[in-house]
């Protein structure tokens, strides 16, 4: 079952010089996964993906049966049509990912001729089929024609929370 979240969410960072393009560019087809807060300004955003362009390994969040992160992607191309999806896959099940069965899936209304996508407050749970330890696949997809179309993607590893240190 798909859980829907409309989000008229696009970060409102317009490309107006060279440094803010070269980190876009740089970007393109990426997600950046942070638990702080998105950025608010053209340098705080290329400080959040000059690393995802070039990132290979999982990002990572820590929870214990909840997991909250903020999301943002340079999509490869601007979305053709108004709804854009973020979706969950468990890495290791290859039979969801060949049935496009993703664990969850996030409604997102990105902005008009934006190709940057901020999608903050996602909270994936055990509830919903998530397990700490596990990596998944994180892609920013559209659908055309009921295909799915892979517009961005990354891995996230959820983690529990650095044990105590007792006294």
């Amino acid at each position: 079952m798909m859980n829907t979240f409309v989000i008229a969410a696009a970060l409102a960072l317009v490309s107006t010089g060279k440094e803010t393009d070269d980190f876009i560019n740089a970007a393109s087809g990426k997600i950046a996964i942070s638990t702080e807060d998105l950025p608010s300004t053209a340098s705080e955003l290329g400080k959040l993906l000059k690393p995802a362009a070039t990132k290979r390994d999982a990002y990572r969040v820590e929870g214990d049966k909840s997991w909250s992160f903020n999301l943002v992607a340079v999509l490869k191309r601007e979305a053709k049509t108004p709804t854009v999806h973020v979706v969950f896959y468990d890495k290791d099940d290859k039979e969801a990912l060949k049935k496009f069965a993703p664990v969850r899936a996030v409604e997102v209304n990105p902005a008009a001729h934006n190709k940057v996508l901020n999608v903050p407050s996602i909270e994936v749970t055990a509830d919903q089929g998530f397990v700490g330890g596990k990596t998944y696949i994180v892609r920013v997809t559209e659908l055309d024609n009921n295909r799915e179309v892979d517009l961005d993607d990354t891995l996230l590893t959820l983690t529990p929370p650095p044990a105590s240190q007792g006294a």
